[in-house]
């Protein structure tokens, strides 16, 4: 058996995506499956299965050379639910950048208390949501199959197409569990840190949240650190800089992985080792010397750094818009694993104060899916429905 797996020309920039990709890659290899990863598709013609993935962007192009070389495919869906979360990621960043800059909604003042106290607010601002269910929704009836991460995310598929046929897999965790013990300091050294902090790692775009978290501990007595690898938003960038400068009153580092170090006030950005994504090492000693991960992001699937603050045994602040439950196995009140509306500040504030006073041992467990298992079951998919 081979397979051809395609990925965007800009792949080396995706995040969990591309993580769970190259899992498979690994573990269809271990199986003695050939696979191939590449942008050109006609590349993938000649091999007996190919994949499609990330439904994120606009696959009707791909699909239909497809179908004009009587090549059927599947999908690797990495289905977002822009139905849901776009307009208020969107609606929630306008309405901060409102209230920095004074402005009101139709005569009534808007203010950070006003938005603390009724989370909604910020679909007032909202924009009309990103139309990929709608323009995917013919590419999805018809794939062989199609593969979500979860239930959350099958949901969100049979909706926008409701004639995909799909079989939900949980995205391979095992990388994770591979990780050795690291060093805690290694990341407070390099940072010049005092431990531990609230940390927050992703990409620094509108769906992470950001600037949410700045908001929500702009008063709390201990440093701030956010791990961001590149974005495609520097109006956002600037934003959060913003936000950082004006509310918060204790110091705040960006480890960036585009931006060069510099400082303003109590805000320092360090720019990653030349330039380059921290190495897993670094990155689980940032996870290590943390009081606790907060990660209120609009949508994940599920959310890589959830499971690597569990695994690390860091209280770990969850947004309720992702489908991490399906991943963590006794994740109950008091497991250190806390889920909050990523709309509401306060209630992040609450899950941050009682991270940082009233620490929890973290018991709940990341579920171990080996990239073996998960190219197994992708396997076994392909020869049903194929």
């Amino acid at each position: 058996m081979n397979i051809f797996v395609h990925i965007r020309n800009n792949h080396q920039q995706w995040g969990g995506d591309l993580t769970v990709i190259r899992a498979l890659e690994r573990g269809l290899s271990e199986i003695g499956v050939e696979v191939m990863l590449g942008s050109d598709l006609e590349k993938g013609l000649d091999f007996q299965h190919l994949f499609l993935t990330n439904t994120c962007t606009d696959k009707r192009g791909e699909a239909e050379f497809l179908k004009n070389h009587n090549k059927q495919y599947a999908m690797l869906t990495f289905h977002e639910d822009f139905l849901h979360y776009f307009s208020s990621a969107m609606g929630f960043v306008k309405c901060v950048e409102a209230i920095i800059k004074g402005e009101d909604l139709g005569g009534i003042p808007i203010t950070l208390d006003r938005l603390a106290n009724i989370p909604s607010l910020c679909s007032y601002f909202g924009l009309p949501p990103a139309r990929n269910g709608i323009q995917n929704s013919e590419v999805l009836a018809d794939a062989s199959i199609s593969l979500p991460s979860s239930e959350f995310e099958e949901r969100t598929i049979l909706r926008d197409s409701p004639r995909a046929k799909t079989k939900v897999w949980l995205a391979p965790t095992g990388l994770v569990h591979e990780w050795a013990v690291g060093d805690r300091l290694a990341f407070s050294d390099f940072c010049r840190l005092r431990s531990p902090y609230i940390l927050q790692v992703g990409r620094l775009e509108t769906r992470k949240n950001q600037l949410s978290t700045v908001l929500a501990c702009a008063d709390l007595p201990i440093e701030l650190v956010f791990v961001c690898t590149k974005g495609y938003q520097p109006w956002y960038e600037k934003l959060l800089v913003q936000a950082v400068l004006k509310y918060r009153k204790y110091p705040t580092v960006i480890v960036s992985e585009n931006i060069s170090s510099q400082q303003a006030g109590l805000l320092r950005i360090v720019q990653m080792p030349n330039g380059k994504k921290l190495s897993s090492e670094l990155l689980q000693s940032a996870y290590l010397g943390a009081a606790v991960n907060a990660h209120p992001a609009f949508y994940e699937l599920p959310g890589l750094t959830y499971l690597e603050s569990v695994v690390c045994g860091v209280q770990t602040i969850c947004s309720r818009w992702t489908s991490i439950s399906e991943y963590l196995v006794d994740d109950d009140f008091g497991s250190g694993v806390h889920y909050i509306d990523p709309r509401s500040i306060m209630e992040l504030r609450n899950a941050l104060i009682s991270s940082i006073y009233d620490p929890q041992k973290v018991t709940a467990k990341a579920l171990n899916v080996t990239p073996r298992r998960y190219a197994e079951q992708i396997v076994s998919s392909l020869l049903k429905f194929n």
